[in-house]
């Protein structure tokens, strides 16, 4: 839907004035914002465990335990 340029998502309706295009697409940027909302990273459990991005390690956890790096 991102990459078709009469979906609903590029459309007026939806946009209402917000500047929209195949190179930037509004709701790409919105759902970017969001990934780590729907991913669940703002848990506690989640930061806790999840190795840090200087060392890759973190005592008591792993980075197959978190979904929220891209490894």
């Amino acid at each position: 839907m991102l990459e078709e340029p009469g979906s609903w998502v590029h459309g007026e309706e939806y946009l209402q004035g917000r500047p929209d295009s195949m190179d930037a697409p509004y709701l790409g940027y919105t759902l970017k914002r969001l990934w780590s909302v729907i991913l669940q990273c703002s848990e506690e459990r989640i930061a806790a465990f999840c190795p840090t991005l200087l060392s890759g390690i973190r005592i008591g956890g792993s980075k197959a335990g978190c979904r929220c790096l891209e490894i």
